[in-house]
């Protein structure tokens, strides 16, 4: 098969428009850009960089536990005073509703 006799493929056609290449100035001036931060994206920033501290501490405070520990250990929680009780229910009242 000889492809370079496939129609005109083997001749290149002349437009007979020989025209210069021009150059093109380009003329840079020296310019400064600025970027504002809107306040609600910089509490929503602030808001993700608390939230991934948050999801990185563990979930358990050990040397809280090892102290309520102890303390079940000696009967200090066997028995807890309404003090205490209502203590207790104040933090999760507080933590259940913010």
């Amino acid at each position: 098969m000889n492809i370079d006799k496939i129609s005109n493929a083997g001749k290149i056609i002349q437009s007979g428009r020989n025209q210069p290449v021009r150059s093109v100035e380009q003329s840079v001036s020296m310019r400064t850009e600025t970027v504002s931060i809107s306040s609600e994206a910089v509490k929503a920033q602030e808001m993700a960089a608390a939230t991934s501290q948050v999801r990185s501490s563990p979930d358990v405070r050990s040397e809280r536990v090892r102290e309520v520990r102890e303390k079940l250990m000696n009967g200090e929680y066997d028995n807890p005073g309404d003090e205490l009780l209502e203590k207790v229910a104040d933090k999760i009242t507080r933590s259940l509703l913010g």
